[in-house]
């Protein structure tokens, strides 16, 4: 037998047992679940933003992002880009735990980012970082403030 028969075997046989173990299943809907959730954050953004868009103020762009999970694999989530004047904030996901998300999303402007994470049973919250690391729920009013926070810095 050669290599290449013996190798598609292999996986052929890897494939069946992470599909019968429910592994195959359970990943596809932990990438379902996260694209859902990213949807939904940048959808209310969205909302919280559309006076100013109405208005020319910001415009707002939707893209794919792929990425690299060592659990998921490669992904292709959606991302978005906030444009006022020169200046721009990208929401990217990212993959990895931290403070025990099941996603996560970098709002970057420049140098300077903010994470935020979604927490099980608790939503989307901004990771603030000091000399205690806190976290605090996105709402119209701290999307607001980190907003300003990214764009004046």
């Amino acid at each position: 037998m050669s290599s290449a028969a013996s190798l598609k075997t292999f996986l052929k046989d890897k494939k069946a047992r992470d599909e019968e173990s429910g592994r195959l299943a359970d990943k596809e809907e932990k990438i379902k679940l996260r694209s859902a959730a990213i949807g939904d954050l940048f959808n209310r953004i969205e909302g919280w933003l559309k006076p100013s868009v109405d208005e020319g103020i910001v415009e707002l762009e939707r893209g794919s992002y792929v990425h690299s999970d060592e659990q998921l694999g490669m992904l292709s989530e959606e991302s978005m880009k906030l444009i006022v004047g020169v200046s721009e904030v990208f929401f990217a996901p990212r993959t990895g735990t931290i403070a025990g998300a099941s996603a996560r999303v970098d709002m970057t402007c420049d140098a300077r980012t903010l994470p935020i994470v979604l927490l099980p049973d608790r939503g989307w919250h901004f990771l603030v970082r000091g000399p205690i690391t806190r976290t605090e729920p996105v709402t119209e009013d701290s999307f607001a403030d980190a907003l300003r926070e990214l764009l004046d810095g």
